[in-house]
């Protein structure tokens, strides 16, 4: 005797909740400052923002490094711009390519890069 009522879709409720988590790089310089990064990343929905404080040189992001360990599949990371978070282009492709490949996107706030749309196109 079978449950006449079984959901093949999965109610609003019990589908997993997806974050956008945010972040931000103020250089040591203060030439772009974290506050406008942070208030941005906010606005675009981020429930947490995580900082640095470090010159572009400085190939370490121990904050970027907390942000990319709490993602899992289906999550956002957030990025206001790229020249904040990559240090070359080398590690821009190669970050993008493996977040892509555990299922995490990335968006820029003003929306030139959203890889949860490349999904849809791709097939």
């Amino acid at each position: 005797m079978g449950n006449k009522f079984n959901r093949r879709k999965i109610l609003f409720r019990s589908r997993p909740r997806y974050n956008s988590i945010g972040y931000a790089r103020q250089s040591a310089n203060n030439e772009i400052s974290v506050g406008d990064q942070v208030e941005k990343l906010e606005n675009a929905g981020c429930i947490a923002v995580f900082q640095d404080v470090y010159s572009s040189s400085n190939k370490e992001r121990p904050q970027l490094d907390a942000a990319l360990s709490i993602l899992r599949a289906g999550d956002k990371i957030v990025f206001t711009k790229l020249d904040r978070v990559f240090s070359n282009q080398r590690h821009c492709i190669d970050t993008l390519f493996n977040l892509q490949g555990k299922g995490i996107h990335v968006r820029k706030t003003y929306g030139t890069i959203n890889t949860r749309i490349i999904g849809k196109y791709a097939q």
